[in-house]
């Protein structure tokens, strides 16, 4: 399957202005894009802060792979090539994994982590293990024990979404509730004396209401995304944090 060229989730202006006008036709042609194409695990970094005075800003870090450990979840019908499941007494739409390249999400989860953490300074400089040219002084491995995210099935929204334009003109304002989690189980290890610096669980989590028009099932890869984000955040926070309070670990 191939990558689509047309980024339905590119950052919006940060003073949020849009032109409500627009946002309709916007959502169907990204829906038109999402049905077709691999969805990537991607975000945007220009908003994530620069450390300074970073503990390990003179370290240069190796990111490995992070091992997949999440627990199966079996869905019980699908809509679009979207999973829809059965929790809480309801049916949510769901981000399986058949719709990311490869059918995978641990080697571009671990890529969005590397470009997370070198955009915000921790380190001198951040790479792929298996891309780094130099030895490295630090590496980061872990396991994935969740990346999912769920949204309130619209049968509304579906069916409006046999009539084109109009059906999402007529959803647009309608509402359904979303959540999303990454969870990872985190370490950072001194490569030259094979010592654990730093080691804990690190939990993104957001929630809220979306939009329940035509084709809004697909937005549970990006709520995917963004609790990845989050989660990486507070690994950044943690790392930094705990570290300065144990200057013995790092120096």
């Amino acid at each position: 399957m191939g990558t689509c060229s047309m980024n339905p989730y590119r950052s919006r202006p940060r003073d949020g202005a849009r032109n409500p006008k627009a946002q309709p036709l916007a959502a169907l042609l990204a829906a038109v894009c999402l049905t077709g194409c691999s969805v990537p695990i991607k975000y945007s970094v220009r908003d994530v802060p620069a450390v300074s005075s970073s503990p390990l800003g003179g370290q240069v870090l190796a990111v490995r792979e992070f091992e997949d450990v999440r627990e199966a979840i079996h869905e019980q019908t699908r809509v679009r090539s979207i999973s829809v499941v059965w929790r809480s007494n309801k049916e949510w739409y769901y981000n399986n994994d058949r719709r990311y390249k490869d059918k995978r999400t641990s080697p571009w989860i671990t890529a969005m982590m590397a470009k997370h953490l070198e955009a915000s300074k921790v380190f001198k400089s951040v790479a792929l293990e298996k891309d780094i040219e130099t030895s490295p002084d630090l590496v980061l491995s872990g396991k994935i024990k969740k990346f999912e995210a769920f949204k309130e099935r619209s049968t509304g929204g579906e069916t409006s979404a046999h009539f084109g334009l109009l059906g999402v003109l007529v959803r647009a304002g309608s509402k359904t509730p979303y959540e999303a989690t990454t969870l990872l189980d985190v370490t950072l290890t001194r490569v030259s004396s094979d010592t654990v610096l730093w080691q804990g669980e690190i939990e993104g989590k957001i929630q809220g209401e979306d939009s329940a028009g035509p084709y809004s099932e697909q937005t549970v890869y990006e709520k995917a995304n963004l609790s990845l984000k989050h989660a990486v955040q507070e690994l950044i926070s943690r790392l930094t944090d705990e570290l300065k309070l144990h200057p013995d670990l790092h120096e």
